[in-house]
């Protein structure tokens, strides 16, 4: 059980526990009170802990003692795991987990909102110099740097931990599984190409459990976003696809197919686009999702996002759900907590809006998510907030803010967007645009496709939507229409 234990494979672990038949070691017991924490059984974990044996010794009773401070500050009963935490440190806690005892307290603290107290424990950590107390620092202060919205602090963080980790040859199964999760989210989000750069060399050489089947999802789907943000929209559609097939519930299917039509409709490939988005919508519609884990219920923002210029009533509708279910997310995920997660479903919200013609309440609600991603370096979340509001308001700072936020994702569909709305093309999309801009510089079919890695037929497609809006019948034609108009193409 230990062995399974410390190799991250913990639903084998319990197995073991729960078929063993008389009496078992108390020492089993604790470890299998840790699973219980896993699966947030909580009730299950202070069962096992509260009846122990008559001559525990020293070590054993200290820790029961702080995995009752655990599972008390899990269900948000904090003084109840104060009082734990101390009789904790009168059985010898303090010296026999020297680390791990100010980890659980700052990891309380992180629950309750309070960073600073967090950093007290932190502070009770770091003169030890054994490898575990590196971990248990290294994972508690990056808690405390996403509390306090240091983002990029926490990456190059977690990117340093899981550099001593691969160092240090120990087996630190959990918390590289943890770190890499946390690290390739943040590098989907961050203008870093060094973060994104280390992950998707990481993300191969990570060793993986069947109970972390959600982690592995969400870190191949994060590098997918790595990849398509680079330009790479091969990889990143490929790594989409992997995380797909061990998608470990509905919900987490159905963002892989969301995430794949957003994609496909930024590369103006809206069929595709509308079949990804209509095989989600059958897997969302079927999801219970009351008892969904927290986490999931993400999807639903997305899918408002995206339904919200083809069906605005079912945008509204999940848009709606997400609002219901969010007030019941559990207080250990901290993401209910922070300005990321509101901002997420504002910018639904406000996309519902514009398709609504809702314009003033849309441009009330994208300022405060343009201010939200600004402050936390969230950039081309930002500079996408910005061009919808430059197509709100015509204000030119708008626009300007957009290049800025967006000027390190030139050859992405990000850039694209704003090169649209630099010419005065007609109701073309942005990857129509570019094509357009292609084809003005000169370039023939075939080096258009090597340039966008897009198919011939594909870009056929765009080129005759853009004669059609146009109005002329050929190339020639639409680069002459293009020169009458004014587009300033460069």
């Amino acid at each position: 059980m230990r062995h399974a234990f410390a190799e991250a494979r913990y639903t084998d672990a319990a197995a073991l526990y729960d078929s063993a038949s008389g009496q078992v070691p108390f020492e089993a017991t604790l470890l299998r009170a840790r699973i219980s924490f896993k699966t947030q059984e909580y009730p299950h974990a202070i069962a096992l802990l509260s009846s122990p044996p008559t001559d525990l010794n020293n070590a054993l009773e200290a820790e029961r003692l702080m995995l009752l401070a655990v599972a008390q500050s899990r269900t948000n009963r904090f003084d109840e795991a104060d009082e734990f935490f101390a009789h904790a440190e009168l059985a010898g806690a303090r010296n026999l987990f020297p680390a791990e005892l100010p980890y659980m307290r700052g990891r309380r603290f992180l629950e309750e909102r309070q960073p600073q107290r967090a950093r007290e424990e932190l502070g009770r950590i770091r003169p030890f110099k054994s490898s575990d107390a590196r971990v248990f620092g290294d994972l508690l202060e990056t808690g405390i740097l996403s509390q306090e919205e240091r983002y990029y602090d926490e990456a190059k963080l977690l990117v340093d931990l899981l550099q001593f980790i691969d160092a240090s040859g120990q087996h630190y199964f959990e918390e590289s599984i943890h770190a890499l999760r946390t690290v390739s989210m943040l590098a989907r989000e961050l203008d870093d190409p060094s973060i994104r750069k280390f992950v998707k060399s990481r993300v191969g050489r990570q060793t993986w459990t069947e109970d972390f089947r959600a982690h592995q999802f969400q870190t191949l789907k994060a590098v997918g976003w790595c990849h398509a943000l680079e330009g790479d929209y091969f990889n990143g559609l490929r790594y989409l696809k992997m995380a797909g097939k061990i998608a470990p519930s509905v919900p987490w299917r159905a963002m892989t197919l969301l995430d794949r039509a957003y994609l496909a409709r930024c590369f103006g490939e809206s069929r595709w686009s509308a079949d990804e988005l209509s095989e989600a919508d059958d897997l969302l519609m079927s999801v219970r999702w009351r008892e969904t884990l927290d986490e999931e219920r993400v999807a639903l923002t997305l899918a408002a996002e995206l339904f919200a210029p083809v069906d605005s009533g079912k945008a509204a509708f999940y848009l709606a759900q997400f609002s219901e279910l969010r007030d019941a997310m559990s207080p250990l995920v901290l993401f209910r907590y922070d300005r990321r997660l509101s901002a997420l479903a504002d910018y639904a919200a406000a996309v519902i809006d514009i398709n609504l013609d809702n314009r003033e309440a849309a441009r009330k609600t994208l300022q405060r998510v343009w201010q939200t991603y600004d402050e936390i370096g969230y950039d081309w979340r930002a500079g996408r907030a910005a061009l919808w509001l430059y197509d709100l308001t015509k204000d030119e700072d708008w626009y300007s803010r957009a290049q800025d936020k967006l000027k390190n994702y030139r050859g992405t569909w990000l850039w694209e967007e704003v090169e649209a709305r630099e010419t005065n093309l007609p109701r073309l999309t942005a990857a129509q645009t570019r094509i357009v801009r292609m084809l003005y510089e000169g370039k023939t079919t075939r080096q258009i496709c090597e340039e966008t890695g897009r198919a011939e037929s594909t870009v056929q497609n765009h080129i005759k939507a853009a004669l059609k809006a146009f109005g002329v019948p050929g190339r020639s034609g639409l680069i002459a229409e293009i020169i009458k108009r004014g587009g300033r193409l460069k």
